[in-house]
C-alpha cells in the first residue's frame, strides 16, 4: 500500500493509517536522506573552507602582481632614464671621438710643419758649421796672411821655409 498524499494534504490534521513497513522505508529515506544532506553540509563547509583559502591566495597574488606591477613600472622608468642617459653619452662620445678626430688631424699637420722646420734647421745649422768652418778657413789665411806680412816689414823679404813653418803653426791650431 502507498501513501495518498493528496488525501493527506487535504486534510493534514486527520488520522491516516498507514502500513509499517511504508513509515520503516520512509524513516530509512529520511536517514539516508539526512546523511546525504549532512555529507553535502561537510562538502559545503570543506569548499567554502577552501574558497576562503583560494580568496585569500587570490588576493595575495593581486597584491604581490599589484607590487610586482609597480616594480615593473619603476624599473621601466629606470630604463628609460638610463637609455636617455645612454643616449646622451653616446652624443658626447661621438661629439669627442669628432673633437679627437680632429685635434688628431691637427696634430699630424703640426707634425708636418715641425718636421719642416727640423729638416730646416738641421739644413741651416749644417750651413752655419760650413760657413764657420769656412770662416775658421778665412781666419787662418787672414793670420797666415799677417803673419807672413810681419815678417817681410820686418826682414824686407820671406823664405818659402818660414812661410810652410807659417802655415803649418797656423794649421795647428
Amino acid at each position: 500500500m502507498s501513501i495518498e498524499w493528496p488525501k493527506i494534504e487535504s486534510g493534514p490534521s486527520k488520522k491516516y493509517k498507514i502500513e509499517g513497513r511504508v513509515l520503516l522505508d520512509l524513516r530509512e529515506k529520511t536517514y539516508d536522506l539526512e546523511k546525504q544532506l549532512s555529507a553535502v553540509n561537510m562538502d559545503l563547509e570543506k569548499n567554502n573552507k577552501n574558497l576562503n583559502e583560494t580568496k585569500e591566495k587570490k588576493d595575495a597574488a593581486d597584491k604581490k602582481i599589484a607590487k610586482l606591477e609597480s616594480e615593473i613600472q619603476s624599473v621601466k622608468s629606470d630604463l628609460n632614464d638610463a637609455n636617455a642617459t645612454n643616449s646622451k653619452l653616446e652624443e658626447q662620445l661621438k661629439k669627442e671621438s669628432e673633437n679627437a678626430s680632429s685635434r688628431y688631424r691637427k696634430i699630424e699637420k703640426l707634425r708636418e710643419v715641425l718636421t719642416d722646420k727640423s729638416n730646416n734647421i738641421n739644413e741651416l745649422n749644417h750651413r752655419i758649421k760650413t760657413l764657420m768652418s769656412e770662416l775658421a778657413v778665412g781666419e787662418t789665411y787672414q793670420n797666415i796672411q799677417k803673419k807672413i806680412q810681419e815678417v817681410v816689414d820686418y826682414k824686407g823679404f820671406i823664405m818659402d821655409k818660414e812661410i810652410e813653418h807659417i802655415v803649418d803653426k797656423e794649421i795647428e791650431k
